[in-house]
């Protein structure tokens, strides 16, 4: 497994008792010892009025830019928006449970990011929408390191119209909404998974209006990267949701990721500006593979461009099914590169009337699927099948049926059918299918 340095997730934050904070701060400067970045300013509650932005409530004024704020040890329900701007920093520490029952934005602007640390023992709830990065240009951060995040609210957009970046460390992550990675243009959202838990219903990667019928190009993005840890999702994963926008889902070289949730790969169509969306499984070494092993239905180019990348040294496995080019406007791409692997039990191409679908194993790579149907499920217009296996690769099926209800194909390699290959429509082949 890749290991990351500690500096990288700028997340060590010490927030010991103000009691002889003074005298031990003293003691290490006369050993020529510089002492960790502390919280400048802390959360006493002394208005009495739950409001965040009330200065009276912190012992040195709300959190600021160079006055980063740190919560430890109470339980704190704030009513009125937790903002954090440029530059500022709020820490939740070891026994804090904090609960924000409104807004919370992040409004970081250029280098100067907003910055949200959890820490082991600290818990934060959010009951009304949670917009890392929330307008042009501004940016934030949340840091999950053994703490735990409840988003229980209406919202939870990383890069809503800015910068949002979420990284879990370890620790938790609770979504009981909707999780919207890359939301509106021209925001980019990141979701780096290095371990911990996650626990997710619907999740939009690339996301925005479905709905949206403007002539508006959608410029926005969204990256969700698993390097490690438990993922959980009970309903769909949208990537590459809202029109014109992209979406990426990297599972990092060397990662085992264990997935039981469908995956739809460019859910929405826009005429004038493409959707697109990827799920690729980077490329590993011999002694560390990545592999996926997904026990759902995916969808690779449902309405618009997709694609399915498994590169070398990675093997994806599916125990459902996988369909290419599902809607008359999907385009769908199953890449099996040099040294790859798929195990499939079902592979649908030209799904849908007039669907485009795309299957290419590299010379090393290797494909194997139990049940493979070649030909449209409803709607007359023949769908279109490109499949491409490259000297040195290997395509193999147990049952091939081609032209289930119409289709053209193009194969050129070899395709091996162990028990059965049935041809009800028009093929063309140029090499051998047997």
């Amino acid at each position: 497994m890749k290991k990351h340095s500690i500096s990288q997730f700028n997340f060590l934050k010490c927030s010991p008792s103000r009691s002889g904070f003074l005298s031990a701060v003293a003691l290490l400067l006369a050993l020529g010892v510089t002492p960790c970045a502390v919280g400048d300013t802390s959360w006493t509650g002394s208005a009495g009025d739950n409001q965040y932005a009330t200065a009276e409530n912190w012992s040195n004024g709300t959190p600021a830019s160079g006055n980063p704020g740190d919560v430890s040890g109470m339980t704190v329900s704030v009513t009125d928006y937790v903002t954090l701007g440029a530059g500022v920093t709020l820490n939740i520490n070891d026994g804090a449970n904090f609960t924000a029952g409104s807004f919370t934005q992040f409004q970081g602007s250029g280098d100067n990011v907003a910055t949200l640390n959890v820490n082991a023992g600290g818990t934060f709830t959010s009951k009304s929408y949670f917009l890392v990065g929330q307008a042009t240009n501004q940016h934030g951060v949340l840091n999950i390191n053994g703490g735990t995040v409840n988003i229980n609210s209406n919202s939870f957009t990383i890069g809503d119209n800015g910068h949002g970046t979420v990284n879990l460390n370890s620790g938790t992550l609770n979504v009981s909404t909707v999780m919207e990675i890359g939301n509106h243009s021209p925001s980019t959202g990141t979701v780096n998974m290095y371990g911990g838990t996650l626990n997710a219903g619907n999740i939009h990667v690339g996301g925005g209006d479905s709905n949206d019928t403007s002539k508006n190009i959608q410029t926005n993005t969204g990256s969700l990267n698993y390097y490690d840890g438990e993922f959980k999702s009970t309903n769909l994963i949208y990537v590459g949701y809202g029109h014109g926008a992209t979406g990426i889902f990297t599972v990092k070289s060397g990662a085992d990721l264990t997935l039981d949730a469908p995956i739809r790969l460019a859910a929405r169509d826009r005429e004038d500006n493409t959707t697109t969306g990827k799920l690729i499984l980077e490329a590993g070494t011999a002694e560390n593979t990545t592999t996926m092993n997904h026990s759902a239905a995916v969808s690779v180019g449902y309405a618009d461009v997709g694609l399915l990348e498994v590169n070398a040294n990675a093997t994806y496995t599916n125990t459902a099914s996988v369909s290419l080019g599902v809607e008359a406007t999907g385009k769908g791409t199953l890449h099996i590169k040099s040294n790859g692997t798929a195990i499939l039990e079902d592979l649908n191409v030209a799904h849908t009337s007039g669907g485009t679908s795309v299957v290419n194993v590299d010379a090393n790579g290797t494909m194997t699927v139990n049940d493979f149907n070649i030909g449209v499920d409803k709607g007359s217009e023949a769908g279109n099948v490109s499949i491409n296996v490259a000297e040195g690769g290997s395509l193999t099926t147990a049952y091939a049926r081609f032209g289930t209800n119409n289709a053209n194909m193009t194969l050129t390699g070899n395709m091996t059918a162990n028990l059965q290959f049935v041809v009800n429509g028009n093929a063309t082949i140029k090499g051998t299918a047997r």
